[in-house]
């Protein structure tokens, strides 16, 4: 569960950085309550504060104000205890070591976060088997194509088995066919383990696909947290 109140966050408290001459509010949001296994889409324009939210959600950055709780815990306080349980992609950075393998890589995640050999080798078998990875997996990370790094990405991030998914475009350059095959295993994920999901992405095909909500966010702040189906009445 997901929980936000009064969440203030200001990048211009230590920067100065300025607009229109006021100090610059990065991160507004009165409140929000995202269940266990609700599936979110963050939406809005670049600089509307979604990833200054989602650093916020994983401990990155340390709110001005407010309160915030991510399975419980204070996330800047209980970092290193809360990523075990969290899944990020970042679509614009890779997250994997460049000169090791998908396998070197997978294993060294592992011992990480300190997950049971058993259940993580079994995910990751199901995962390679049914992404295809098979023929690449003792390839270098830097030696991929960006459609087989991404899958390599997509495994990184569940592998551990983890309550949440938060993943901040992960979509960005995929072919059709590598984008269908991972949006069907997220699907599949969160279907089996009942995980929340947490995702930005430009496509609305995408968020329709995985998402049943969507928070709009403009100008560092929440201006609409609803469902797509009620998003899209209201449009019209």
């Amino acid at each position: 569960m997901i929980v936000i109140e009064d969440l203030y966050y200001n990048y211009g408290r230590k920067n100065k950085k300025k607009l229109n001459g006021n100090v610059h509010s990065e991160l507004s949001i009165r409140n929000i309550l995202i269940e266990n296994g609700e599936r979110v889409a963050l939406v809005g324009l670049n600089g509307s504060g979604k990833s200054t939210l989602i650093k916020t959600l994983i401990g990155i950055l340390k709110p001005n104000q407010g309160k915030l709780y991510v399975n419980g815990m204070i996330p800047y306080s209980n970092r290193v205890k809360l990523v075990k349980d969290i899944g990020v992609i970042w679509g614009n950075r890779s997250t994997l070591w460049s000169d090791l393998t998908p396998v070197e890589n997978l294993d060294i995640l592992r011992k990480i976060y300190k997950s049971d050999k058993k259940k993580y080798n079994e995910i990751v078998k199901e995962c390679v088997t049914n992404l295809g990875c098979d023929s690449f997996m003792n390839r270098q990370i830097r030696r991929l194509s960006l459609g087989q790094r991404m899958k390599i990405e997509f495994i990184a991030s569940i592998a551990h088995n983890p309550k949440i998914l938060i993943y901040d475009e992960p979509f960005l350059g995929l072919d059709f066919l590598s984008k269908r095959d991972i949006l069907m295993h997220i699907d599949k994920y969160l279907n089996t383990y009942n995980s929340t999901l947490l995702l930005t992405a430009h496509d609305i095909d995408d968020i329709s696909y995985l998402c049943k909500k969507v928070a709009l966010l403009n100008k560092g702040s929440l201006v609409a947290y609803e469902t797509i189906e009620t998003l899209i009445d209201f449009s019209h």
